[in-house]
């Protein structure tokens, strides 16, 4: 093949995949190759190392000199990693005199400056807007935009004294800290549920849904929602904890508040190749989802207008 073009490269990154060893004899097959990402790297200089060896080996073996296996000498030098060490002797002042056997070892997101010097040289950095083609013709103009959001002080009592309780526990056990950082983001998207820490540490509602009502946040999507769907324009509402009712939940409340229009959810049980059918065969003025479920492969340009309405820490998400 003369040219093979490949998109949404940052989902080739794996070791040891289907989709990765596929892109790896497509490009031993073609003089010349095109990789296409909006997110190359996720932080971490491991999700570049397989990405760099399947489309210029050469670079990698030759030039760097890393064998196929060697990815943890390419974060060493690339990246960063955390090593935890046994203290085998230890003062009375807590200076450790000896060191034991090693505990564990983990990649930590960072990317070294040095990592462009290896990039440069076969990389087009270009932004959204320079995308412009001959004739004018080119992306459609983008804009992007954040909204703040007051929580409501009546569910932002209880939620504070929650992660408070759960802060307190961390230093003395790091069990704690996935439950942070997952329930800081989902108790005040979800506040009419109960949620517990390891069993221990509990979050209970002083309100029900049926007696509380819209909280601020949902609200304001209302508003956003309404007003854009008036200029002719369908939106696509992004939910992360989708299978936990919050879909639901954003759902009934467009289909109640704005029954003129169709509002729709792509439930996450419908399996990947049958959802372009499915969106096809619910036409719908509004659409929630996951955004993990439409990332790739799907055609939604029926919706100019997306809304995050909760956010994750995968920066490699696409729309």
């Amino acid at each position: 093949m003369e040219i093979t073009s490949k998109f949404y490269l940052s989902l080739y990154k794996g070791g040891n995949t289907g989709q990765g060893n596929a892109l790896a004899q497509l490009a031993s097959m073609s003089k010349k190759i095109v990789g296409l990402t909006g997110t190359l790297l996720n932080g971490y200089a491991s999700s570049l190392f397989y990405i760099l060896y399947r489309l210029n080996p050469n670079l990698m073996k030759k030039r760097l000199g890393y064998d196929y296996n060697q990815v943890k000498l390419f974060v060493e030098t690339y990246g960063a990693h955390e090593q935890i060490v046994e203290a085998k002797e230890v003062t009375h002042e807590g200076v450790v005199t000896k060191m034991g056997k090693q505990i564990s070892l983990k990649e930590k997101p960072k990317i070294s400056p040095y990592l462009l010097s290896v990039l440069l040289d076969m990389t087009i950095f270009l932004r959204l807007d320079e995308i412009k083609m001959d004739g004018g013709l080119g992306l459609p103009d983008y804009d992007e935009s954040i909204e703040l959001v007051e929580m409501d002080e009546n569910l932002r009592k209880p939620y504070m004294a929650y992660l408070g309780e759960i802060s307190s526990r961390i230093r003395k056990d790091k069990r704690f800290l996935g439950n942070l950082a997952t329930d800081a983001i989902a108790v005040p998207d979800m506040p009419f549920q109960i949620h517990s820490a390891q069993n221990e540490i509990f979050y209970e509602p002083e309100f029900t849904r049926e007696d509380y009502g819209y909280t601020n946040k949902e609200k304001r999507l209302l508003e956003i929602v309404k007003s854009e769907l008036k200029n002719g324009r369908r939106c696509l509402v992004y939910v992360h904890f989708s299978n936990k009712g919050v879909g639901d939940d954003i759902t009934d409340m467009l289909t109640k508040e704005l029954p003129q229009y169709s509002t729709k959810f792509l439930s996450p049980t419908i399996a990947a190749k049958k959802r372009q059918a499915w969106i096809e065969k619910n036409p719908s003025d509004v659409l929630v989802c996951n955004p993990e479920l439409v990332k790739t492969g799907l055609d939604l340009l029926q919706f100019p207008t997306i809304i995050f309405y909760e956010t994750t820490y995968n920066v490699c998400a696409t729309c």
